[in-house]
């Protein structure tokens, strides 16, 4: 298997970090210490099993996976159990780049394509990198590492919607520096209704929502709004206008949705 590995990161500081097998799996578990503290990156119960049922069966040999965070390696060992040798992973840190590269490595006689993303900060670079190495892939599953990539929000929520709308091939971008359309995710307070009546006032269009802070959203289903709606504005009162993990607010800074 050819092996790329691309090192992106901004940051010359690394992640402290500690392989743990005094746990309840007796498996070797990665734990980084994280802007949110120690946080353990793979089940201290089973890790093996939990990355054979986030991965399911809903892909066969002949996919493209794009891994987002890889962990301690048990996700990227049983994508190769299931035969497939396109990969793309993603990370932001250095000792999970490194090991997976070990696993990557025992394959290196085997046919395939893999490539690991290192980097630390969504930016202009890594959208154009990720563009032309997603381009290069016909059929892509995007699988989420489930406790990787919750560690660093402002890092894998850009990054998700972003690959979401690359694999989707999503391409709205607001054009015009005039508001004329509104998403406002309502509860149905009294103040929201008098924002509603001055923004019709001045011949803006409205569209009232429930509130997205009560909503479960991913990468998907926030396109999918914003794709529905096209909005220049989200009008956002107590935070109703933001989900809980982040994901609309990153799809309107892609968006440029003010």
């Amino acid at each position: 298997m050819k092996i790329e590995l691309l090192n992106l990161k901004n940051s010359y500081k690394e992640n402290e970090y500690i392989f743990d097998d005094n746990n309840r799996s007796s498996n070797m578990i990665l734990k980084i210490n994280t802007s949110s503290g120690w946080r353990t990156i793979d089940s201290p119960y089973d890790p093996e099993e939990e990355a054979v049922k986030s991965l399911g069966n809903s892909f066969d040999s002949q996919t493209s996976i794009v891994l987002i965070g890889a962990g301690s390696g048990y996700f990227l060992s049983e994508i190769i159990k299931k035969g497939i040798n396109d990969i793309v992973l993603i990370t932001p840190y250095r000792v999970v780049a490194e090991q997976n590269y070990r696993i990557l490595s025992d394959y290196e006689s085997t046919e395939g394509n893999a490539c690991i993303i290192l980097a630390d900060v969504f930016d202009v670079n890594l959208q154009k990198r990720l563009s032309e190495t997603l381009e290069q892939r016909n059929i892509k599953k995007v699988v989420f590492h489930p406790r990787e990539s919750k560690t660093l929000p402002q890092f894998f929520n850009p990054l998700s919607v972003y690959i979401e709308s690359l694999n989707k091939k999503i391409n709205f971008k607001r054009q015009q520096n005039c508001i004329k359309r509104v998403l406002f995710p309502c509860s149905g307070q009294i103040i929201e209704k008098e924002i509603i009546k001055e923004f019709i006032k001045r011949g803006v269009e409205v569209f009232d929502t429930e509130s997205f802070n009560q909503r479960k959203i991913d990468p998907k289903s926030a396109w999918e709004i914003i794709s529905k709606y096209e909005p220049d504005l989200i009008m956002s009162t107590n935070n109703k206008g933001s989900d809980f993990e982040g994901y609309i607010p990153a799809v309107c800074s892609i968006s440029s949705i003010k």
